[in-house]
């Protein structure tokens, strides 16, 4: 009998305005175990980001992506592997950076 992978469960998509500094960063909850998709408005316009996600004391490269014209994208998801909080960080050109923070419960 071949073995059956777990299904992957997927939190509904929250859309934010990330903020320019980690400490005044809005909060998306989401369970822990779950994937986690933000939907990003106010970044600039039709320009290709970097997304990164502090895991584990680490920060991953978890994609990049294009805005579009009017500055909004789905970031590429991620695992809220445990409970705890999750910095997001998405980077653009000439210095652009925000941040907003996943919080797994």
């Amino acid at each position: 009998m071949a073995a059956v992978a777990p299904a992957t469960v997927t939190t509904p998509t929250s859309a934010v305005t990330p903020a320019k500094r980690i400490s005044a960063a809005p909060s998306v909850p989401a369970k822990a175990g779950q994937v986690v998709t933000v939907k990003a408005t106010g970044l600039p316009k039709s320009t290709l980001v970097t997304v990164r996600a502090k895991i584990d004391g680490s920060w991953v490269v978890i994609g990049k992506v294009r805005t579009n014209k009017k500055g909004v994208a789905t970031l590429p998801p991620f695992l809220a592997a445990k409970a705890g909080t999750y910095p997001v960080e998405i980077t653009g050109p000439n210095g652009y950076k925000s941040f907003v923070k996943v919080v797994a419960s």
